[in-house]
């Protein structure tokens, strides 16, 4: 028997809140400071669903990115195994909905310079359909 839980949606949440906060970590005059200082910068990015926010963190800190993650914004699982490849080749992740691509992540997509969409997830959550609708 499957059970279904609602806790999912909170970790998700949790884990899209902690997204949007981007750390850096700086080093103030190391070399000829014998304290080391640390300093935090917070930039919060909130769009006004999920999807928009996906495409402010896109905009602010991949903006000559040319390749892109599409992922459902439906399904967590998906963005959280994508996150550290992402990072790693300091590329974007897009959400999108199963039925079609938001508005505003079409727009981003169209007026970027993102050549390359790579989809992660089944067809069931990332549909042909709407990986189709981002060509340019």
């Amino acid at each position: 028997m499957i059970k279904i839980f609602k806790k999912p949606l909170m970790i998700m949440a949790f884990v899209l809140a902690l997204a949007i906060c981007f750390v850096a970590i700086e080093p103030s005059n190391a070399e000829n400071d014998s304290n080391l200082k640390i300093e935090l910068k917070w930039n919060i990015r909130a769009g006004v669903d999920r999807y928009e926010t996906s495409v402010l963190i896109a905009r602010s800190k991949f903006e000559d990115s040319s390749r892109a993650f599409l992922v459902s914004g439906e399904v967590f699982a998906d963005a959280l195994v994508v996150g550290p490849v992402a990072g790693k080749y300091n590329e974007p992740i897009l959400l999108t909905t199963r039925n079609n691509a938001p508005t505003v992540v079409s727009d981003y997509v169209k007026k970027s310079k993102i050549r390359n969409i790579i989809a992660i997830g089944g067809e069931k959550y990332v549909p042909n359909s709407v990986i189709n609708s981002l060509k340019k």
